[in-house]
């Protein structure tokens, strides 16, 4: 089978060293990543690790999570770097149509954003990026995981609801894993904004009338993508099936 999209890029990168269970981490970047992958509960048989990160596929969207190697800002403190990116399209040349309909799904993106890859590859990927700190590690957790889950949830959102008519000439950036092949029944991830996401937006404002200390006060405790698996658990079991997207 053709690898293709992010994980043939990684394989392509590594020399073929994709496998299918992670080394130890080594730094504060690949312990959040491999805690991370612990959260989502991805499937074994849709992932595929590399020497920074992984790759899994939800449906038939590959993303990526990875972490950069440590580096050095400005001010000489040490950070990392944390991405997340999902195949979206094929077929971007750049042509006014192509732009104007990224910068329109754009507008009403949430934490990820659709960027051409630059490479003349016509690659287009919804991406997400976070500087680790030392000391901000609970924060970028918290906020990385939600936009992880958020961002495999809308690049199948995107690709589904755009009719043939708006698409300007993209395709769809379908790939599959290289030994498990096509994704028929996607992840339960996938679901978050309507199990989670969305039913937490239609409850009552927690922070009406509440001042900065009152608001905190009031705010729920926040697992990130933790929270929404439980919850998307519960919502597939009332289901009681996966719903084919």
């Amino acid at each position: 089978m053709t690898r293709t999209g992010l994980a043939g890029a990684v394989f392509e990168r590594l020399g073929g060293s994709m496998t299918a269970t992670p080394q130890q981490p080594s730094d504060q970047g690949l312990e959040l990543v491999h805690d991370l992958h612990k959260q989502l509960q991805v499937d074994p048989e849709w992932c595929v690790w590399d020497d920074r990160g992984f790759t899994w596929w939800g449906k038939n969207l590959a993303q990526r999570v990875w972490a950069e190697p440590s580096r050095h800002d400005n001010q000489g403190e040490t950070f990392q770097r944390l991405h997340a990116q999902t195949d979206v399209f094929d077929g971007f040349d750049g042509s006014d149509q192509q732009v104007q309909l990224l910068n329109i799904i754009n507008h009403t993106g949430t934490l990820s954003a659709l960027v051409p890859n630059g490479d003349g590859s016509g690659r287009v990927r919804l991406c997400c990026s976070m500087l680790l700190y030392p000391d901000n590690g609970a924060f970028v957790r918290l906020v990385f995981d939600t936009a992880v889950a958020l961002q495999a949830a809308e690049a199948v959102i995107t690709t589904s609801w755009l009719g043939d008519e708006f698409r300007a000439g993209l395709s769809n950036a379908e790939s599959h894993h290289p030994k498990s092949g096509e994704r028929l029944l996607p992840d339960e991830m996938l679901e978050i904004v309507d199990l989670a996401i969305r039913p937490a937006g239609e409850e009552p404002s927690r922070y009406v009338g509440a001042g900065r200390a009152g608001a905190n006060e009031h705010a729920p405790p926040s697992r990130g993508c933790a929270g929404a698996r439980t919850r998307l658990d519960r919502g597939a079991r009332r289901q009681g099936r996966a719903r084919r997207l």
